[in-house]
């Protein structure tokens, strides 16, 4: 037998090659690090301005900038880093603005804002490291899943609404479909249809203690002649009445036995009379307007004027109505907006009338000259008109400097004061900082000098007028940066200033602008003096009672007096506290010592 031939060897296999591998998709994705770089930049800058510069125009920058700067800056690198072709990129860009521009038209109108500064950069960090994860794991087939990511990081915005914002400017975020407090209260209670006047036919007539207006009497938030008793664990004040109410920031004028403040119906924005020792619904005037901004809310900012059985009041949308305060009669009404060329401010009509002799003055701020109108308070013809600057935030305030009667405003640019007779300009002084961050009232000290708080950075000025003449001018004396108010006006007592810096209270010394004590944290809140007390209004809704004394900071007490977030400046009348927010209306009786 012949031997076969030996067979061949088989031909080797080809042994698997880089290409084979499955981690050799790894390649192709950008390496993390410039990202991770990006967002800890980003967020520890956000972080120390929020922490070292608080209540300043770079912490609010940082805040709504800081985001869109963080995105802008991962979309980058998550282009430029991809190892794709540019029309892939072009695409994922197109793909992700249309989501983007169909999401902010189809989110609830309270979150817009939020959704423009916050919730696009946080898509785009989510869209950035979801990428580089799927690119990790999934190699090229990562393109398509890609596509699918996007919309998972802008649809949970859909779910969103939002109950404005918190005094630092932080959104308060509920579900889309949750009701808010004003759809609650308006399911109870129905809104007026028409102006309902009361029956009472005498003129309403004012009486010794009245808080006749914003702050009170004299706008300074004080009643000297009281002493309350400070212990309130065994003397807490009681509550005489609680009732829902429509939104709303003013706050309350009290004259006799009426309580008036203003406040949003549907829409209708409404002057309401209770009255005050049982909160009872005495009259409603309503005009068909409605006022509405993403931090604040909906309702009237500005406070009822009273002068001689005679209301005065302006709505958010320039509405400056005169009423009977007895019945709530219309006597006559004109849209400062409207006549005066004046646009409707980002934040709405703040300020409350000012009410002197026979006239009724406003800050409009128009321009050529039609900032700070006077109106005929019987007949509401204007008077005068003067003033080219945008208006502030605050009110217009009686002052008497150097033996002149003159309106002091707090306007886009600084501090003027203007003669009452006439409206000529007497003096101005320019306090910087940015629009719309002056909200705040003059503190007078005297004839010849006053305060001006400043948040955002700024602080707290002392300035001293001098008179030769004609001729006025304005001088700095200090400038303190440990009292920085942002939405809480100054009080001045016995040589001393209190107010709040941010969220805590702050004593200083006069003199010097000198800090000498700090202490308890209210948030964005108000306070008034009452007698040798500060009466504090919380942002979440306490209040407490704190000494007024330079030596130490002391509160005597505290106690849940409201339900939601409370930005509206209490009100005191005869033994007396009147309290609200956007929800609702509290009456306190507060002991006195004998």
């Amino acid at each position: 037998m012949h031997a076969s031939p030996p067979a061949e060897p088989a031909s080797p296999r080809p042994v698997p090659g880089p290409s084979a591998s499955p981690q050799s998709h790894t390649s192709t994705a950008p390496s993390l690090r410039p990202a991770l770089w990006i967002i800890s930049l980003g967020i520890g800058e956000i972080a120390g301005t929020w922490w070292l510069v608080p209540n300043s125009t770079l912490q609010i920058a940082s805040l709504f900038l800081g985001p869109p700067a963080i995105g802008l800056a991962l979309l980058g690198w998550l282009l430029f880093g991809l190892r794709i072709d540019w029309k892939k990129r072009g695409g994922l860009v197109l793909w992700f603005v249309g989501l983007a521009t169909a999401t902010s038209v189809l989110v609830d109108r309270s979150v817009y804002v939020s959704f423009g500064f916050q919730g696009l950069p946080l898509a785009a960090i989510a869209t950035t490291l979801s990428t580089w994860l799927l690119q990790r794991l999934c190699g090229p087939a990562s393109q398509r899943l890609v596509i699918l990511t996007i919309p998972l990081t802008l649809c949970p915005w859909l779910l969103l609404g939002s109950d404005g914002t918190t005094g630092e400017s932080l959104p308060v975020f509920r579900w889309r479909w949750q009701l808010t407090n004003e759809q609650r209260w308006l399911r109870k209670t129905k809104p007026p249809t028409q102006t309902t006047e009361s029956k009472a036919e005498q003129p309403l007539v004012g009486a010794d203690g009245d808080w006749t207006g914003f702050r009170g009497p004299r706008r300074d938030g004080k009643v000297a002649d009281i002493r309350l008793q400070t212990d309130w664990q065994r003397h807490p004040p009681q509550q005489l009445w609680r009732r829902e109410i429509g939104p709303g920031w003013s706050s309350f004028c009290v004259v006799d036995d009426r309580v008036f403040t203003q406040e949003q119906r549907g829409d209708s924005e409404c002057v309401v009379c209770y009255h005050a020792s049982s909160g009872e619904l005495l009259w409603v005037h309503e005009d068909r307007a409605r006022f509405w901004d993403a931090a604040g809310g909906a309702g009237p900012r500005a406070t009822p004027s009273f002068f001689a059985g005679r209301l005065y009041t302006l709505g958010s949308t320039g509405i400056l109505n005169c009423l009977a305060a007895g019945s709530g009669r219309l006597e006559w009404s004109v849209n400062i907006s409207q006549t005066n060329q004046a646009p409707i401010p980002t934040w709405g009509f703040t300020g409350s009338p000012l009410v002197w002799k026979d006239l009724v003055v406003v800050c409009a701020g128009g321009n050529q000259q039609q900032s700070l109108i006077a109106y005929d308070r019987i007949n509401g013809r204007r008077r005068w008109a003067s003033g080219h600057i945008g208006a502030g935030y605050g009110s217009p305030h009686l002052a008497t400097l150097h033996g002149v009667e003159q309106v002091i405003i707090i306007d886009d640019e600084g501090v003027s004061g203007y003669e009452l007779l006439t409206g000529r300009g007497l003096w101005q002084f320019d306090l910087g900082g940015i629009p719309g961050d002056k909200t705040l009232q003059p503190c007078l000290l005297d004839q010849q000098s006053f305060l001006v708080g400043m948040g955002n950075g700024i602080g707290t000025r002392f300035l001293q007028c001098n008179r030769a003449g004609d001729n006025w001018r304005i001088e700095q004396r200090w400038l303190s940066k440990g009292l920085k108010p942002k939405f809480s006006d100054l009080l001045y007592h016995q040589g001393y200033i209190y107010g709040l810096d941010g969220k805590v209270l702050v004593c200083l010394a006069g003199d010097s602008g000198k800090r000498l004590w700090k202490g308890g944290r209210y948030g964005a809140g108000q306070l008034i003096l009452l007698g040798n007390n500060l009466l504090v209004t919380a942002e979440n809704g306490d209040l407490a009672l704190v000494s007024a004394q330079p030596e130490k900071y002391q509160e005597h007490g505290r106690i849940k007096g409201l339900e939601g977030k409370t930005w509206n400046h209490p009100a005191y009348a005869r033994g007396q506290l009147f309290v609200r927010n956007g929800r609702e209306a509290v009456c306190y009786a507060l002991s006195q010592s004998r």
